[in-house]
């Protein structure tokens, strides 16, 4: 069906009128709530459960009082390594255009991506945002929306609209799993008169059309009579703003806003990635989700420990005591049933602190001492089920990280503490981030390919982000060692160059000028990945021709002195931003240059 404002219109009326929802809209939300819950410690106990058999109401609400959740410290730790996937040393990421000589396109269109989320980059909230709610809500959308602009003067500026399952009211897609339309429920909350209202929102392809209910100041400038169902009318308000309003089926009235495009694609995408199998696939779970079960396992298993510890972890304190002395005093209360102020009720005259002292009336006889043991003696309970308990929720931790990223055959206590062992578990955890890492590509591309087309920056834009099936999260410290490795093995050059690429990528993750001018600087060395004796050898027996020579002895002057010939031409761009032709073009004039000077200098030598 053809797209238009009109259909568009008719479909959210109808959505709004009869309350459409989607058909897995109660379950990505009951999904939502569980998964907030175990990772955020909060709203809790709706996860518990009471044992009937044995527990009264009073006794599990005391239970709940008691328990203090560990799930959040958990599920916390299990996510943690996900924020690893953009610090891989196998990224390339990608933004470019097809003509190399408009390199003012691709610092404009990387300036408006640095300032996506709250003052930062689109990488950088996919780094963060993306994986917190790939976690808590991945039934979750992004829908990329922009503010006003003056086309003649500025370009748009795309900023994350986060839409949690609850909020995604309705979503259709075609067989090929493309993305329609989707219809956004929102509260909206005026700061003025606490007045709350609703908007309703349905993005398509082209257009998206908002119905946005009236205030009450606003509803009663309509004038009085019948209307009908569907009615569209327009009003002017006090402000002189002309407002076209629709009369829907539940006696309400709605501001109707019309927004043109044109992208031909609908601009939002969904978070998650790991399909649910209950739906068909049509719905996703959490990067947790493996894990959940023994997480819920751990909210029953750490209660229950938490109640141990309360009641019945402690010393019991038996002791004689003396009758109260207060002559009032019958068993702790007064005859008009008053409780005696001296012994609180209790009838006996005890110690109540550290700092009260039970006097005993000194015998007169040695024969008559007491012995004291026998008069105050604290008996310490039995602590094996606290702490087969406590065993027990620590074998659950370990599960959880088992679960989700498959190092069960390979745990501390079945794999020695080597290099081999080690390796093998890291494996796995690279084939559990790999899904993620692909996710993270697909989403990642769609997100920028569409704000260029937001920003009217898409013709001619190449753009990708992408990972190796080794992720080699490696620090500096293992890459040298993988260096020495590799030298000591005597390795081919293309192995050792890798390894090289590695740490350039580590030095300058944050730095993406530095990381052009290492691409640039290592695409024209002349024994890339050859080691020193290697090339010191090629040099000597004369196996190259001369002007490689003088380009490797004079390598780094060589690329100075071009970046400052360049910039004293006032260039719009400096030497490593040039296309590889135009530099290559400066280069070899360059080393022709020294060349000629040597072959003069040898001359005036000779002379």
């Amino acid at each position: 069906m053809i797209e238009t404002q009109e259909n568009l219109l008719t479909t959210l009326v109808k959505i709004v009128q009869d309350d459409v929802k989607h058909k897995y809209y109660k379950r990505v939300c009951e999904l939502k709530r569980k998964y907030t819950a175990l990772i955020t410690g909060e709203d809790m106990s709706y996860l518990m459960r009471r044992f009937d058999k044995h527990e009264s109401e009073d006794m599990f609400e005391q239970r709940k009082r008691i328990t203090s959740h560990i799930t959040q410290s958990v599920s916390k730790n299990l996510i943690k390594p996900l924020y690893k996937i953009p610090r891989s040393n196998s990224v390339s990421r990608n933004i470019s255009y097809k003509d190399d000589k408009n390199l003012e396109n691709a610092k404009q269109f990387e300036n408006i991506l640095s300032k996506f989320y709250d003052g930062d980059s689109l990488d950088n909230w996919f780094n963060t945002r993306w994986i917190d709610l790939a976690a808590s809500d991945p039934n979750a959308w992004c829908v990329l929306e922009w503010k006003d602009f003056d086309p003649k003067t500025e370009k748009a500026s795309p900023y994350p609209f986060e839409v949690s399952s609850e909020q995604a009211i309705h979503y259709v897609k075609d067989i090929s799993n493309e993305l329609q339309f989707l219809v956004v429920r929102n509260l909206l909350n005026d700061d003025f008169d606490n007045e709350e209202r609703t908007r309703y929102t349905i993005y398509g392809k082209d257009n998206a059309v908002a119905l946005t209910s009236l205030t009450k100041e606003e509803e009663g400038v309509i004038p009085f009579k019948a209307y009908k169902e569907g009615e569209i009318i327009q009003i002017v308000t006090k402000e002189n703003m002309m407002l076209d309003l629709i009369f829907t089926r539940s006696n309400k009235w709605y501001k109707i806003d019309i927004f043109e495009y044109n992208l031909g694609v609908v601009p939002a995408f969904q978070v998650g990635f790991y399909r649910d199998i209950y739906t068909d696939g049509k719905t996703y779970l959490s990067v947790i989700d493996d894990a959940v079960p023994v997480l819920m396992k751990m909210v029953k298993a750490n209660s229950e420990m938490d109640l141990t510890s309360a009641l019945h972890v402690f010393p019991q304190k038996i002791q004689y005591a003396n009758r109260c002395d207060n002559i009032n005093c019958n068993m702790g209360y007064f005859p008009d049933g008053a409780t005696c102020p001296v012994c609180n009720g209790t009838g006996y005259k005890i110690a109540k602190t550290s700092q009260d002292v039970i006097y005993l009336t000194m015998p007169r006889d040695k024969d008559d001492f007491l012995n004291l043991d026998n008069i105050v003696r604290y008996v310490s309970p039995s602590v094996e089920l606290v702490q087969w308990q406590d065993r027990y929720v620590e074998k659950l931790t370990i599960r959880c990280k088992e679960a989700m990223y498959n190092t069960e055959l390979f745990s501390k206590k079945e794999v020695a503490e080597t290099a081999t062992g080690k390796n093998i578990d890291l494996q796995n955890v690279y084939d559990s981030l790999y899904t993620m890492a692909k996710a993270y590509s697909v989403k990642w591309k769609f997100a920028v390919e569409t704000i260029a087309k937001i920003a009217d920056m898409y013709e001619g834009l190449t753009a990708f982000y992408n990972f190796s099936k080794d992720f080699k999260l490696k620090s500096l410290t293992d890459l040298y060692n993988d260096l020495k490795i590799i030298s000591d093995s005597n390795a081919d050059s293309f192995v050792r160059e890798m390894v090289y690429d590695d740490i350039a990528g580590i030095a300058y993750s944050e730095d993406h000028i530095s990381k052009g001018k290492y691409n640039v600087k290592k695409a024209f060395y002349p024994f890339s990945g050859k080691s020193e004796k290697e090339i010191l050898y090629a040099i000597s027996a004369n196996l190259v021709p001369e002007e490689v020579k003088v380009l490797y002895l004079n390598y780094g002057w060589i690329f100075d002195e071009l970046y400052l010939e360049n910039a004293s031409k006032n260039s719009p761009v400096n030497f490593f931003e040039l296309n590889r032709a135009e530099q290559k073009i400066l280069i070899d004039a360059k080393v022709k240059e020294i060349v000629e000077r040597n072959k003069t200098n040898v001359t005036l030598g000779e002379i």
